[in-house]
């Protein structure tokens, strides 16, 4: 969504720290939203330098850990910092109280199909029963900053007055799985991940604006002369939005002269799904729907899963029903679903109404008509028939007229280091720029990136449904040193048995490019076997009788697959049998140079079990 703007002023290259008010003057929303844009990207730029990348911090160590049961996921509680941007997971009930925040938690996983901006928004590829079943696949999360306004949240409306008075900005946050990735590491190179520059790539879109001199019919009085610059009556802030993604000649956009702030909610779909009813028809004469407008109908489903919204144009002749607040379509919305958990496209209830949980909204957009390339020759027409309401970008030499001698060329970036699958526009980018009547100026844009929606992204793990799971986050700060070469990483019982360091993070962290893991004194818990799969050069040394693994569950301590060169060390094992059969304390399969000297293993059989201390 987006908000009533008189323009978008922060452009981090002139070190602006602040915002100073003067004593006298108008207020301009600009400034404070500018001061507002300093601090977040100082807040931005400080995570990610303190951080060197994206990391988990120790304090909620199990925030965004994946773990893989019975071939569904789940995503633990607590906090990631990708890029900079902080994306929270709040957890599920029970709620504890959190003293230092002083602010309730949620303590129990989130289900990877209950996600809190994935909820009530189903979509085919986060059903249960289509998460991939064998192989090794990616699980990770994608970060991004939104717009929220009274359309989305109600309740920013405040009763009082009957009117909204801000917006706000939003982070969201979606874990997503990229299937079949093969037997990675957390050092797998970007170029080395079947998919991942596909998901990930960036928008390479650009946008250059001019003003332009639309053809004048010599020696009419009535046309102004193409020096005059931008020719419209009002101020404006105008929205450039790419519709539908892809490359030049097949992305489409869209535009608006005010920031595409007209808009209402909609409360009702006709059966026939030709006529919307909305909560309002516009605030004035001027920013309200009107006969033959284009207009998009969306909801939070298809914003969240980056889909664009539904263009129609309201019918000329009666289309728009102030008394009854509707707005009548020449084409109807679609009835066939996007997906096999939707009942519908737009789904409705009971006297067909809209789900308010998806906040089905309708906004309008200005163009219409003719469009123009920059020597006047026609390119499309809007209002035939077969218009689908948006215009296709043109090659990079083209220049299109907006109104009032606006002129818009794109372009992409083909930095190969960039965007080495070659540039693509992506849904939903946009830029934005002020046009004032007082000069007749416009906001000069040259080869600009999109304002946004930019996404960040991090690998949180590489799972093997249905029960296997290799952690790749990275927590900070790091787990110090030994206090000399021959140990790269010690874990101490505190760090350990309170989460913030355990074993397996340790694990985790260097089992891929080797190492040593010290173990100082006392008795480690272990509540789940310790994963080592694919481990290289990994050595575990603790200090004998005084280092003691501890199984607090039935079942084996440590499980070794798939490694080469594993030596265990001078430390202490107990653990008890499960209630039948065979179980190994340690258990190792399809190992090559595995090495234990000194290890004490006291294994604990119950009835009908039988204990082994080393199983191959």
């Amino acid at each position: 969504m987006t908000f009533d703007l008189s323009r978008i002023r922060f452009d981090a290259r002139k070190d602006f720290l602040g915002v100073v008010m003067q004593q006298g003057r108008v207020q301009l929303d600009s400034d404070w939203n500018e001061w507002v844009a300093q601090l977040a990207r100082r807040l931005q730029a400080g995570t990610l330098d303190t951080f060197n990348g994206s990391v988990v911090p120790r304090t909620t160590h199990n925030g965004f850990l994946i773990e893989a049961a019975g071939g569904a996921l789940s995503i633990g509680v607590g906090r990631i910092y990708v890029d900079g941007l902080l994306a929270e997971n709040h957890g599920g009930p029970p709620y504890d109280w959190n003293p230092q925040l002083a602010e309730r938690s949620g303590t129990s996983s989130v289900d990877f199909n209950n996600q809190p901006y994935r909820r009530a928004y189903p979509s085919e590829v986060f059903d249960r029963d289509v998460l991939p079943s064998g192989g090794h696949h990616l699980v990770y999360v994608d970060v991004w900053q939104r717009d929220v306004s009274a359309l989305q949240q109600p309740d920013l409306i405040e009763s009082a007055i009957g009117v909204d008075t801000t917006g706000r900005r939003q982070t969201v946050w979606q874990v997503k799985v990229l299937a079949d990735v093969g037997n990675i590491s957390r050092d797998t190179l970007d170029e080395d991940i079947p998919g991942w520059r596909e998901a990930t790539e960036p928008s390479a879109g650009r946008l250059t604006t001019a003003i332009g001199a639309t053809p004048v019919e010599e020696g009419n009085p009535c046309l102004i002369t193409p020096d005059a610059g931008y020719r419209g009556l009002e101020n404006q802030l105008y929205r450039v939005q790419v519709h539908t993604g892809g490359p030049l000649g097949v992305a489409t956009f869209k535009w608006s002269r005010d920031n595409a702030t007209v808009a209402s909610r909609v409360t009702h779909i006709n059966s026939e799904r030709d006529r919307i009813t909305i909560e309002s028809v516009g605030r004035d004469d001027v920013l309200r729907f009107n006969d033959g407008d284009w207009v998009e109908v969306t909801d939070d489903w298809r914003e969240l899963n980056n889909l664009p919204g539904e263009l129609r144009r309201i019918r000329t002749g009666g289309g728009v029903d102030e008394t009854a607040r509707t707005l009548t379509f020449d084409t109807p919305l679609p009835t066939e679903p996007i997906s096999s958990a939707d009942s519908s496209d737009f789904p409705v209830g009971g006297n067909n109404a809209t789900d308010p949980k998806r906040n089905t909204r309708v906004t309008r957009w200005d163009q219409s008509g003719q469009v123009r390339r920059e020597d006047g020759s026609d390119v499309q027409n809007l209002n035939a028939a077969s218009s689908a309401g948006d215009i296709v970008i043109p090659s990079p030499s083209t220049g299109l007229f907006l109104e009032h001698g606006i002129v818009v060329r794109f372009d992409v970036d083909l930095d190969p280091s960039l965007y080495p699958l070659g540039g693509e526009f992506n849904s939903g980018d946009y830029w934005v720029l002020a046009a004032r009547s007082t000069d007749a100026s416009i906001e000069l844009l040259d080869q600009a990136a999109p304002l946004g929606i930019h996404h960040h992204y991090a690998r949180l793990a590489s799972v093997n449904f249905p029960n296997n799971e290799t952690d790749f986050r990275t927590l900070w700060p790091t787990i110090l040193d030994g206090d000399d070469c021959s140990c790269t990483v010690c874990v101490t019982v505190e760090n350990h048995n309170n989460g913030t360091a355990t074993i397996q993070q340790a694990i985790d962290t260097i089992k891929d490019v080797g190492g040593s893991i010290c173990l100082g004194i006392g008795t480690y818990n272990i509540d789940r076997p310790l994963n080592m799969v694919g481990a290289r050069s990994l050595t575990i040394r603790g200090q004998g009788w005084a280092s003691l693994l501890v199984g607090t569950e039935p079942g084996e301590i440590m499980e070794v697959v798939d490694s080469k060169g594993v030596t265990l060390e001078n430390f202490t094992v107990i653990a008890s049998a499960g209630k039948s059969g065979i179980n190994s304390v340690i258990a190792a399969h399809n190992v090559v140079d595995i090495h234990l000297d000194h290890i004490n293993i006291l294994g604990l059989a119950v009835e009908r079990s039988t204990s082994i201390g080393i199983g191959f």
